[in-house]
C-alpha cells in the first residue's frame, strides 16, 4: 500500500508541475519571433490568452484527481469493500468488475467536473467557440464518461477471462490479443462511437467535391464518397480527421470548414488527411501502441514471477482491487509514454503535410498544362495560418510542454515548410 501511495504521489506531483509550468513558462523565443512574421501582435496575444485562460484549473484538476486516487486506494482496499466484492463475485465472478468501473468513473467524473466545466464550457463560451448550452455540455460530458466506463469494463472483463482460462500462459495469450483489440476498437470508434456523437452525411455535389475525389484518384485512392460531420452542433472549431485501416479507412471533414476557409484550403486539408490515409498512419499507430502494451504485459509478468505470486492466487484475486491497480497503471503508463507517442504523431503529421502539397501539385500538373508548385505551397500555408487564427492555436509553446503534449508540429514550422515549394 505504501509503495502504491508513493507511486501515485510522484505521478501526481509530476503531472501538476508540468501543467503549472505550461501556465508560467514563457513562450519559446524563436517560435515567437517567427510567428510575428505571419501574425499580428494582437493575434499572438489572443492565442496566448486562450491557451492560458483557465490553465491553472487544469493543474488543480490533476491535484483533485490525485486526491480521488488516494481515496480510491483507501476505500477499495478496505475490508468492508472486500466483503462487498466477495458477495458480488459469489453470484458472478465477473460482475464486480463493471460495478467497480462505473463506481470509479462516476466518482472520478464528479471529482473533475468543476474543472472540466471551466475549461470545456466556460472557456469555450468566453471565446465564442461552443455551440452548446451548459446543460448540453453536461449531457455530452455524461455520454463521454459512460462510453469510457463501458470500454474500461469490457477491457478488464476480457483480461480477467484470459487470466482465468490461461493461468500459466496468460501473458502470452494477452499479448497476442492486444493488436487485434486495438484494431477492433478502431472500428468501434468509427462505426459505433462516432455516430453516437456526430451525424455524418455525404458531402453535397459540387465542383469542390469532384476535385477532391479527383485528387484522391490521382493518388491511387478510388474514393466514392466524402463525409461531412456536424461539428457545428458542438463548436465553431474547424478541422478534419482520418480514421480506420484497410478497407475501413475514411476521411471526415467538419462542416465548420465550409465558409471560413477558401476552397483551395479545403483541398489542402483533404490532401493532408489523404496522406494519413495512404501512409496507413492509424494502423501503424495501433501497432506501435500494441508493441508498447505487449512489452508492459511481459514486464508485469516478470514482476509477478519475481514476487512469486502463484497463478491460482493471481486468478482468484483478480477482482476490483486488481482492476483498480490496472486502471492506475494505465494512467501512469499513458502519462510517461506521452512524449514518445506524441513524437511519433508529429512525424506522421510532417509526412502528411509534405504529401498534401505534393499531391495537389501532382494532380494539377496532370490536369493542367502548367502549374506553379508555389501555389500549392501558398494554399497549404494559408490553411495553417487560418486554422491557427480561427482555432486560436498556441503559436509559440514552451519547449517542455511542446515535448510532452504537442501532437502536431508547431504551426510556424508547418508554415515555413510550405514556403520551401517554389
Amino acid at each position: 500500500m505504501k509503495k502504491l501511495y508513493a507511486i501515485l504521489l510522484i505521478y501526481s506531483a509530476l503531472r501538476a508541475a508540468l501543467l503549472f509550468s505550461g501556465f508560467y513558462f514563457t513562450p519559446d523565443a524563436v517560435l515567437l519571433n517567427e510567428a510575428s512574421k505571419y501574425f499580428s501582435e494582437d493575434e499572438i496575444a489572443r492565442s496566448m490568452y486562450y491557451f492560458r485562460w483557465g490553465y491553472e484549473f487544469k493543474a488543480l484538476m490533476a491535484l483533485n484527481a490525485a486526491a480521488y486516487y488516494f481515496l480510491c486506494v483507501k476505500v477499495f482496499f478496505s475490508d468492508g469493500f472486500a466483503k462487498k466484492a466477495a458477495r458480488l463475485e459469489s453470484a458472478n465472478p465477473y460482475i464486480s468488475i463493471p460495478v467497480f468501473v462505473f463506481e470509479f468513473y462516476a466518482g472520478f467524473a464528479l471529482a473533475v467536473l468543476p474543472y472540466r466545466f471551466t475549461s470545456g464550457y466556460l472557456k469555450e463560451n468566453f471565446f465564442n467557440f461552443t455551440a452548446l448550452s451548459s446543460s448540453g455540455w453536461l449531457f455530452l460530458f455524461l455520454k463521454q464518461t459512460v462510453i469510457e466506463a463501458l470500454i474500461a469494463s469490457l477491457v478488464l472483463i476480457f483480461i480477467k477471462s484470459i487470466i482465468s482460462k490461461f493461468a500459466e500462459k496468460w501473458h502470452y495469450i494477452l499479448a497476442l490479443c492486444v493488436p487485434a483489440a486495438g484494431l477492433f476498437f478502431s472500428l468501434a470508434a468509427q462505426f459505433l462511437i462516432l455516430p453516437f456523437f456526430y451525424v455524418s452525411s455525404p458531402m453535397e455535389e459540387s465542383d469542390l467535391k469532384r476535385k477532391l475525389l479527383a485528387i484522391a484518384g490521382s493518388n491511387g485512392v478510388a474514393a466514392q464518397e466524402i463525409y461531412v460531420i456536424n461539428e457545428s452542433a458542438y463548436s465553431n472549431h474547424t478541422n478534419a480527421f482520418f480514421t480506420g485501416f484497410g478497407p475501413f479507412k475514411n476521411i471526415y471533414l467538419c462542416d465548420t470548414l465550409f465558409g471560413p476557409h477558401a476552397k483551395s484550403e479545403i483541398e489542402s486539408i483533404y490532401a493532408h488527411e489523404l496522406g494519413h490515409y495512404i501512409y496507413n498512419h492509424e494502423f501503424y499507430g495501433i501497432m506501435t501502441a500494441s508493441a508498447a502494451v505487449c512489452a508492459a504485459i511481459l514486464i508485469i509478468n516478470l514482476f509477478i514471477r519475481r514476487v512469486k505470486i502463484p497463478p491460482r492466487v493471481l486468478t482468484a484475486n483478480f477482482n476490483r482491487s486488481a482492476a483498480l491497480i490496472i486502471v492506475f497503471f494505465y494512467h501512469l503508463a499513458a502519462f510517461f509514454a506521452m512524449p514518445a507517442e506524441n513524437y511519433i504523431s508529429r512525424r506522421f503529421e510532417r509526412a502528411s503535410d509534405r504529401f498534401a502539397v505534393e499531391a495537389v501539385i501532382n494532380y494539377n500538373r496532370s490536369a493542367l498544362k502548367t502549374y506553379d508548385a508555389k501555389e500549392a505551397g501558398e494554399n497549404a500555408k494559408n490553411l495553417f495560418i487560418n486554422l491557427a487564427r480561427k482555432n486560436l492555436s498556441n503559436l509559440a509553446p514552451d519547449r517542455l510542454n511542446y515535448f510532452f503534449f504537442a501532437t502536431h508540429p508547431a504551426i510556424v514550422e508547418r508554415i515555413k515548410n510550405c514556403e520551401k515549394y517554389k
